[in-house]
């Protein structure tokens, strides 16, 4: 496939000797650099089951928020990086069902690896922090999958679609989503302190400036 490319690239007109030099091993570079941004089921699953099980006693039953946390993943039509910058969060069940904060960054990453639209991963994000059990229909993960459970949770999230800057409208737009579960869901002070919470400690990568 990526030789076809690099063909129609010459077919453009691209003959210089230092540009076709370049492009000499691109073909293998591609193919590992997609292999980096797609991990298979089973590697999700298993990289899954590491982060969510682990659970540790903490004094309190504080709600936790992460900010700025910034992931990468593949535009399942184009196949075309999106970079995503998220809020997540959850209401602990009680104070010995809290996971490490790094946990919650490795979840989102890991569900990032693949060919997903942005509400889908959204969804999945929010839904392995509360019970597992996904709204999308097709989701890999809906049997045995290892979940956290908690009381509520969220994941609100803003993303650069390279497909849409590098192609057709050429614009920089963000896309945002914001999924809910549990407690987040259906008490509407909770979710509006997480509004404000969001607004009073904005993330500080470029995505939400």
């Amino acid at each position: 496939m990526y030789n076809d490319i690099i063909e129609y690239i010459k077919k453009m007109g691209y003959s210089s000797t230092e540009d076709l030099k370049n492009l000499k091993d691109t073909p293998q570079r591609c193919k590992k650099a997609l292999k980096n941004y797609i991990w298979n089921t089973k590697k999700i699953k298993k990289n899954l089951k590491a982060y969510v099980k682990i659970g540790f006693p903490m004094p309190g039953d504080p709600g936790i928020m992460l900010t700025d946390c910034v992931t990468i993943s593949i535009c399942p039509h184009h196949l075309l990086p999106v970079v995503n910058q998220m809020y997540i969060g959850y209401m602990p069940i009680d104070n010995t069902k809290v996971i490490g904060l790094s946990k919650l960054v490795r979840i989102a990453t890991v569900l990032s690896k693949r060919p997903v639209l942005q509400e889908l991963l959204a969804i999945d994000i929010a839904s392995a922090l509360y019970d597992g059990k996904y709204s999308s229909k097709d989701s890999n993960y809906k049997n045995g999958f290892p979940y956290f459970e908690s009381l509520g949770s969220f994941c609100i999230m803003g993303s650069m679609h390279s497909c849409m800057f590098t192609r057709g409208v050429e614009s920089f737009s963000l896309a945002r989503e914001a999924k809910f579960r549990g407690i987040f869901l259906e008490n509407m002070d909770i979710k509006q302190e997480v509004y404000s919470l969001i607004k009073t400690y904005p993330a500080t990568s470029f995505l939400f400036k």
